[in-house]
């Protein structure tokens, strides 16, 4: 509990004795009523300099209890008979037309209608008195605010009334209040209060709430009635040890065999006649109930027994006095029954309320019982001060939905939250009842509390000191309801903040207290001999009483007395400083965000305009504790330093007037605008403007520099740059490099500052560099036009740490609007042109860019084609590289496939000797895309030899020794004498075929469709090329191979049995169609007498025949010879054929063999 003295009230009181004296004194909106002893009420009017009285008229009896209700303009008050002190409830309509304490009232019953004469003709609207039908004396009463409905506290149960007004708009209009149930309860009640459809009381030691649920009955297709929106009632009274539920008059319960305490009474006969009894099944829980009460109907079962005088059973209470605390929603409380009764127009009247049979369910919300133990320690006293807080939606007219049910008629605001406040002696306790209930604030009196009533914003505790003044947390509720789940954009102070005395008025005699919209009234009474009555004893006594009247401080006050406060304790406390701020800024909000006032105090247009003017007014003021509870989040010696960013959101700051907080005043920004909120007078007294930055500051300003979009105030000069480096260079050094890197700020910032604070914090010894402080200051070193001092910090990073950073950051990379790589990115085009692959492949992968802007990024300034662009060839290399980038494979496949097809129709022999590692080497990028092995054929097909050109050294090669072999004992072994060649020589390695080697691993590999392959087959076609023969060969493979097989028996026979033994695999009619073909071709050369042709021919024919005499059946061979063939040459063909086949039947018969054996054994 924080004690602060604070709070003063606007003006001095203004103090008045009526002349007869005081009982009570109730109030509400801006209308004070005072019931007198002498059996009189009067109105007096709370706005002006004094209490002016304006009405007064006389009671049935005295007034003990009261309230006013702006919504239906009636007062209700609990009225006690002097002779036998019997107590009613009576309510006074229409008090405004008394014309004197003389003056005739009409009297009736709630529930009928006036009668008419001739006085209420000219009289439309008369002096009436209702009074509430009611079975036992009542105890207290209440209403609802935004309803007007009546609740009525008896010895054991609540009556609750409905308020309508009849014929409305007409002459003949009246208000009237409805008798819709009653709920009996466990304990009995001494305090009750009523919001819409949540209903709380107390007994001198006990706290319920709970709310009402209504639903309708409907018919299903059998006729059994069912209960929508809420549980059924067979569901609701099956427990009935717990809950108790019943709709019926006189409750005729289902006896529950689980109660070991049941007791059971005869009944007696219905005015309808009929027995009420319940039909039992003993074999379960089912029973039946006569339609009279409007029940779901259950037949009985052959078990069944129809007990008659079963009328109710015992109901099981909890009677301990042990603390209990029960926190809701649930759907019972054990030991703490509640039942709900109709009244009788609806039980027994045909389509019950507004045409439907109602049903209705309870869901407790809180319970808690206090000590009841006179000698404990925990004793606080009895209950009092009971009272619903709720807050509903600015400017909101939610009205019910046609087809909900309502019969309180409360759907004409919704609730944002909903507080219930009760007292004892020594502590005041809110709960937050609204969704899931929970404790907000408990508060500590200082004295013994005598009553306590809550405002708005503030709690008014009247004790045995005079009246102390706390800070209310009921808004604090609403703000978890209405505040966005992010951090970043919103924020208030936690709900459980510790409670504040702000306030103690001293004074003595007070004896009631009275809360309204703008005023406080107390009623002082001094103590008077005791005296046998009244009316003896009146004229003889002194006027021992006065009422005093104080106006409330407005917020603005609230807030400035807090401020001034807080400004003392800044520096000595900065914990009574953060508490203040948090309370100010409560307050505030809760009176910007929810309606002022319930009862809609505000609706002439002359209060509307003074409304508007206040929120303006408290507009600027909230916007005021948000900056500086920013400024305290943003000090360097505070936790919760995130909490920064959102205030200064808040705040509507912008960033120049966010840092005048943190500049001194001769080192101020002259270019930065007055701020839109008034910060003056933050400097008064002992507290400086400026607090020295700290995390919190930062967190801010990297939201604000780093963000996505530029703010539109971002408006600098060279000053405030410098001011927030000093600032990154003191609090944030690691990010000080990111600032003058990445942020917004990076092109206002001057090179030569920005070089200077980095040096300054490279030359501490305790801060070690980073990469991205590297990279900085290539790019300081590029804009101060230093490119040598540039390339030699560049090599100071390896590649992997360029790309990162690159990838991490696109803007490092490339202008988006130019579509142009950054001066630091062409550096590092020269350098490291890996690095900038790399982090163009994250990027295109991570989908920030596409292969057409990657294309343009890596064109270079003379615009030369992309065949003889190495680098725009290299970076698509690298894209099919990986599998994973299929969605661009295709537009990669065939660009690429035109650069290398370009590149080998202007292919011509080095002139110059090719340098080759004496590593292993390659030349097809290495992944698991789109570069698949090549088919070992190809190595037969000009210009290759026969050998992998892999494997071949280059005719021209001078082999350059590795760094790690260079030893003056390896060097001589690995030295190759470079000689001398004519540009002649067709060179058949790798490193000279290295575009065809790469075309043809595209073409073997499945990513390839047949766009590309049909491309380069028309390429190959029209043109001849270096690699074009075997090109066209690969790709009628591809698309037509009996084609491609013919051109290669026709002009690469030693090629064939390769190629058919990679093509056919174990395809019987392909083997046996390329044995026919190549034994016609053989023909014909031998024939023809082609001598050269023979050996190649011979070796080819004999591969394919032992591949054939392997692998096919001895009959399909046989029929695949020629018929005038050389017997003596094809005879160890046919006898290889016969054995394989004869070993296949052995071993099939040896299967077989086996098979038998195991099944017989």
């Amino acid at each position: 509990m924080q004690v602060l003295n604070c709070y003063q009230p606007a003006s001095d009181p203004v103090t008045f004795a009526p002349k007869q004296e005081p009982l009570v004194i109730f109030s509400a909106g801006h209308t004070l009523c005072v019931a007198t002893t002498q059996r009189n009420v009067e109105v007096y009017e709370l706005d002006g300099e004094q209490c002016s009285l304006i009405q007064t008229f006389s009671t049935a009896g005295l007034v003990k209890q009261g309230v006013f209700n702006s919504t239906g303009d009636y007062i209700a008050v609990l009225e006690v008979r002097e002779r036998n002190q019997a107590a009613n409830v009576r309510i006074y309509s229409n008090w405004q037309n008394c014309l004197s304490t003389d003056s005739p009232v009409k009297a009736r019953i709630a529930g009928q209608a006036p009668s008419s004469s001739t006085w209420d003709l000219l009289h439309p609207h008369p002096f009436e008195l209702i009074e509430l039908p009611l079975r036992t004396s009542p105890k207290c009463l209440n209403c609802c605010l935004l309803t007007g409905n009546v609740v009525v506290g008896l010895s054991n149960s609540l009556a609750v009334f409905k308020f309508v007004i009849h014929n409305k708009g007409t002459d003949t209009e009246y208000k009237d209040f409805t008798h819709l149930l009653d709920i009996v309860v466990s304990f009995p009640v001494k305090e009750v209060a009523l919001t819409q459809q949540y209903v709380a009381f107390a007994s001198s030691h006990q706290l319920h709430c709970f709310t009402l649920t209504f639903g309708d009955w409907t018919h299903d297709q059998i006729g059994v009635k069912t209960a929508s929106k809420t549980n059924t009632l067979a569901e609701v009274e099956v427990d009935r040890e717990h809950t108790g539920l019943s709709l019926e008059k006189d409750d005729p319960a289902a006896v529950d065999p689980r109660s070991s305490d049941e007791t059971l009474s005869t009944s007696d006969k219905n005015p309808g006649g009929k027995d009420r009894g319940v039909t039992w099944n003993f074999g379960s829980a089912g029973y039946t109930i006569p339609e009279t009460f409007m029940r779901p109907i259950r037949k009985p079962s052959a078990s069944s027994l129809l007990l008659s005088s079963v009328k109710h059973e015992k109901l099981f209470h909890d009677d301990s006095k042990l603390p209990t605390e029960i926190l809701g929603p649930k759907e019972k409380v054990k030991g703490q029954p509640v039942q709900v009764k109709w009244d009788e127009v609806y039980l027994y009247s045909e389509g019950g309320l507004a045409g439907s049979q109602l049903q209705v369910s309870i869901t407790h919300l809180l319970y808690r019982k206090f000590s009841q133990d006179s000698d404990s320690e925990v004793n606080q006293g009895p209950i009092h001060s009971l009272q619903l807080l709720p807050n509903f939606k600015k400017d909101q007219d939610d009205r019910i939905k046609k087809d909900d049910v309502d019969p309180l008629g409360t759907g004409q605001k919704t609730l944002q939250s909903l507080c219930c406040f009760i007292s004892t002696t020594t502590d005041g306790y809110l709960y937050n009842i609204l969704e899931t209930p929970c404790l907000l604030s408990q508060y500590s009196y200082k004295a013994d509390a005598l009553s306590v009533k809550a405002g708005h914003s503030l709690l008014y505790a009247l004790t045995q000191n005079g009246l102390e003044i706390y800070t209310l947390r009921s808004f604090a509720a609403a703000f978890q309801r209405l505040d966005p789940n992010d951090e970043n954009i919103l924020a208030s102070p936690p709900v459980d903040l510790d409670v504040c005395m702000i306030g103690l008025l001293p004074w003595i005699n007070i004896t009631h207290v009275s809360v309204s919209v703008n005023h406080v009234t107390l009623l002082s009474k001094t103590k008077q001999p005791t005296s046998p009555s009244y009316r003896n004893t009146a004229s003889k006594l002194v006027k021992s009483w006065n009422i005093q009247v104080l106006h409330k401080a407005a917020l603005e006050e609230v807030f400035n007395e807090m401020l001034s406060l807080g400004q003392r304790y800044q520096n000595s406390s900065k914990e009574a400083y953060h508490q203040l701020l948090q309370e100010g800024h409560l307050i505030l909000k809760g009176a910007l965000l929810l309606s002022v006032d319930a009862t809609q105090d505000f609706t002439s247009l002359l209060d509307r305009n003074h409304f508007n003017s206040t929120m303006s007014s408290l507009q600027q003021l909230f916007l005021k504790t948000c900056a500086l509870l920013a400024q305290y989040y943003s000090r360097p010696d505070v936790e919760d330093g995130h909490l920064a960013t959102p205030y200064f959101k808040m705040s509507q700051l912008s960033l120049q007037q966010v840092l005048q907080m943190f500049t001194h005043e001769d080192d101020a920004i002259s270019t930065a605008p007055a701020p839109s909120v008034d910060l003056d007078g933050l400097d008064e007294g002992n507290i400086p403007v400026v607090v020295p930055p700290g995390p919190g500051l930062i967190r801010y300003l990297d939201g604000v520099l780093f963000g996505a979009e530029k703010p539109l105030d971002l408006d600098v000069d060279e000053k405030l740059c410098n001011r927030i480096l000093d600032f990154y260079r003191e609090v944030a050094p690691s990010k000080l490099s990111q600032l003058i890197l990445l942020s917004m700020l990076k092109d206002s910032l001057s090179p030569t500052k920005a070089m200077e604070s980095l040096q300054k914090l490279n030359s501490l010894a305790e801060y070690k560099q980073s990469t991205t402080d590297i990279l900085t200051s290539v790019w300081l070193y590029i804009q101060l036009g230093d490119l040598e001092q540039a390339n030699s910090v560049l090599g100071m990073l390896n590649i992997d740490e360029i790309s990162q950073l690159l990838a991490d950051h696109p803007e490092l990379l490339y202008q988006q609007d130019k579509c142009e790589l950054t001066f630091l990115a062409q550096l590092i085009r020269q350098q490291e042109p890996e690095s900038l692959f790399e982090a163009m492949l994250q990027l295109l992968d991570q989908q920030k860019l596409t292969l057409s802007t990657c294309a343009k990024l890596l064109q270079t300034d003379d615009h030369q084609p992309a065949h003889s662009n190495s680098h725009q060839r290299q970076f698509l290399e690298l894209v099919l590289a990986q599998k994973h980038r299929h969605e661009v494979s295709k537009e990669a496949t065939a660009q690429l496939a035109s650069i290398y097809i370009e590149r080998l129709k202007l292919w011509k022999p080095s002139a110059l000797p090719v340098h080759q590692s004496s590593r292993r080497h390659r030349h097809v990028p290495r992944g698991s895309g789109c570069y698949a092995t090549r088919l070992s054929w190809l190595d037969s097909l000009p210009p290759f030899t026969g050998t992998s050109p892999l494997s071949q050294r280059c005719l021209r090669t001078t082999v350059v020794p590795t760094p790690r072999l260079q030893s003056a004992s390896m060097l001589g072994l690995l030295q190759v004498s470079s000689r001398k060649t004519d540009d002649e020589v067709d060179c058949p390695c790798c490193c000279c075929n290295e575009d065809l080697v790469k075309l043809q691993s595209l073409l073997s590999s499945n990513c390839c469709d047949t766009s590309v392959i049909n491309q380069v087959l028309q390429s190959a076609r029209e043109s001849q090329f270096r690699g074009s023969s075997s090109l066209n060969i690969l790709c009628l493979n591809k698309v037509n191979p009996s084609v491609a097989l013919g051109l290669l028996v026709d002009n690469h026979m030693g090629v064939v049995l390769d190629y058919a033994m990679t093509t056919f695999n174990g395809d019987a009619w392909s083997w046996t169609r390329l044995l026919q073909l190549v034994l016609m071709v053989a023909k014909e050369t031998w024939t023809n007498g082609k001598k050269e042709e023979h050996p190649v021919l011979l070796e080819s024919l004999k591969g394919i025949l032992e591949y054939t005499s392997n692998h096919l059946e001895p009959q399909d061979f046989i029929q695949s010879l020629p018929n005038d063939g050389i017997l003596s040459f094809f005879t160890p063909y046919l006898e290889q054929s016969c054995r394989r086949h004869k070993v296949k039947l052995l071993q099939s018969q040896a299967l077989t063999m086996v098979t038998t054996d195991d099944a017989t054994s």
